[in-house]
């Protein structure tokens, strides 16, 4: 599943589909395997990764961890309070 959308945020982002496969173990890891039970919540996630990595000059991994920890916050904070 990760790797469909993976290479579908690649594709819209014109980035690189192994980096992007990178940002969503990291999601699945850090945050909560559960993640995996919605597709759409995770398609969603994994392109707010693409969207930081393309202002940190393409580094979809520090994007990720970012978008998880919110920076320095300790609360995670994943494109806004949900």
């Amino acid at each position: 599943m990760i790797e469909g959308f993976a290479r579908d945020s690649a594709k819209a982002f014109g980035t690189d589909a192994a980096v992007a496969v990178e940002g969503y173990k990291l999601l699945l890891s850090q945050l909560t395997p559960e993640l995996g039970k919605y597709p759409e919540a995770l398609s969603a996630l994994g392109d707010c990764i693409q969207t930081t990595s393309k202002l940190m000059g393409g580094d979809g991994v520090a994007a990720a961890h970012v978008l998880i920890t919110g920076g320095e916050n300790t609360k995670p904070q994943i494109c806004g309070e949900y």
